[in-house]
């Protein structure tokens, strides 16, 4: 899917794909490929994969890791329930929550990441 996004000779934006450095780094980096041009640009983040986190959830990438709610563990303190290292124990068949729900990654390890390029979009600074 992604090879057919960087060879289109005629796309007018810049793909960018966070990816591993290689197959057993947990470290991480930025593949992007500009309108034009069919070369990449890696580019090393400084950011790894947590010891414990193995994929993204679609419902992580706006959250960081402090995020008082879905944040995971040393986060903002939470004015009440903490959604993002939800770890539900007791007897089976009790919740009607499936387990999937349950093992989804709530908040993002390579937020800083995300929140520059969305401040680089619009012009601002990070505070």
């Amino acid at each position: 899917m992604f090879g057919a996004l960087q060879e289109n000779p005629g796309k007018t934006f810049t793909l960018s794909l966070v990816t591993n450095n290689g197959r057993n780094s947990q470290e991480v980096m930025v593949a992007s490929t500009t309108p034009g041009k069919a070369d990449t640009t890696d580019r090393n983040l400084g950011l790894s994969w947590p010891d414990d986190i193995y994929s993204l959830a679609h419902v992580a990438l706006p959250f960081p890791p402090d995020d008082p709610l879905y944040g995971g563990q040393g986060g903002a303190k939470s004015p009440g329930i903490h959604l993002g290292d939800l770890a539900l124990r007791g007897e089976r068949g009790v919740l009607l929550i499936p387990a999937s729900e349950m093992l989804r990654l709530r908040w993002n390890p390579f937020y800083s990441y995300l929140e520059g390029k969305v401040l680089e979009f619009f012009k601002l600074e990070a505070e």
